[in-house]
């Protein structure tokens, strides 16, 4: 099977005349051949004009998955109505809770939990599950994702709960998604909240394959110590990865050490990306 993956949002976007625009947020459109999906759909704010620019036709898209309830990741989802709503969704039982950030003190709502009524009465088909899903032969969601080392943490600013029942929030919703090709795995991640070292372990303990072809997505590094990066660069060499693609919450810091560390293997993501295998 060919896949070819394209970042249709991104933080940043190319350098020159260009049309796309860039976002804080990420999606992939995924074309499996006889099916289409994305990975996340970003805030909303350039979804459809970024996807008319590269040429992808949304109304083909049939299947969804998120990556976590982050506005960032699934905003873009009643945006993505004007298009089509026949598609099934895909995401964690967790992904539709209220969900907010710690800000100085106070809590900022950052989730899409108003938005699933409407996806429903749109007729949108809601697959929920906290373990692995199969999209389709050959590409699986993970569910949610063990956390078994420590140095891996959620950040204490991210809460989740009704109102005056606020708790810190585990994000236990944070999943990546896996391709089967035969160079080995192809991960796709939003933000890798439960940790890269974690997500990978996670991969091959469900797919059987250690070998990682590419790592496409955030990292959520941009706000981590150097203890966090150094720690997970050395467990990153238990791994065989031939490419990794980072942006969005990676931050420039831990990209330039990856690259020092890994080479040409790693490049900065963009709007327009893509990678056909």
């Amino acid at each position: 099977m060919q896949f070819r993956i394209v970042t249709v949002v991104e933080n940043r976007v190319p350098q020159g005349l260009t049309p796309l625009l860039g976002e804080h947020g990420q999606a992939f459109f995924i074309d499996c051949g006889d099916r289409q999906l994305l990975f996340d759909t970003g805030q909303g704010l350039s979804l459809l004009h970024n996807a008319d620019a590269l040429g992808i036709d949304l109304c083909t898209i049939n299947a969804v998955v998120l990556s976590h309830g982050h506005f960032d990741h699934a905003g873009g989802l009643l945006h993505l109505l004007q298009r089509t709503a026949d598609f099934d969704l895909f995401a964690h039982h967790d992904a539709f809770e209220r969900k907010m950030v710690n800000v100085r003190g106070t809590l900022f709502p950052v989730g899409v939990n108003d938005d699933r009524a409407a996806l429903e009465n749109a007729g949108v088909r809601l697959q929920l599950a906290s373990g692995p899903q199969e999209i389709m032969p050959g590409v699986i969601a993970t569910g949610s994702i063990p956390r078994r080392n420590e140095f891996e943490e959620i950040e204490p600013i991210f809460f989740c709960g009704q109102p005056g029942a606020e708790c810190h929030d585990s994000l236990e919703d944070d999943q990546a998604l896996v391709l089967d090709t035969h160079k080995g795995s192809v991960i796709l991640m939003g933000c890798a909240h439960s940790g890269l070292i974690n997500t990978l372990h996670h991969v091959a303990e469900i797919t059987g394959c250690s070998k990682v072809h590419a790592i496409l997505g955030g990292l959520h590094l941009e706000h981590a110590g150097q203890d966090r990066i150094e720690r997970m660069l050395a467990h990153l060499r238990e791994f065989e990865v031939d490419r990794m693609v980072v942006g969005h919450c990676t931050g420039m810091r831990p990209t330039a050490q990856l690259m020092n560390v890994l080479g040409d293997r790693v490049c900065a993501n963009q709007v327009g990306y893509e990678l056909v295998i």
